[in-house]
């Protein structure tokens, strides 16, 4: 296993609330914790509304 330093960007599977399910989503390294464990911040794309004007 690659060790992950703070600022990697790594595929993480998150649960939904319910716990029925998850979804494999991006996230950023933010650091790391004891026994291999990792703090992470999931990433989110927004999409963003560009407006054009045509004269």
């Amino acid at each position: 296993m690659v060790p992950l330093a703070a600022g990697s960007i790594v595929l993480v599977t998150f649960p939904f609330s319910d716990l029925s399910k998850s979804k494999l989503r991006s996230a950023v390294v933010l650091a790391s914790a004891e026994r291999g464990d990792w703090i992470l911040c999931r990433l989110r794309v927004i999409p963003t509304l560009i407006l054009v004007q045509f004269s």
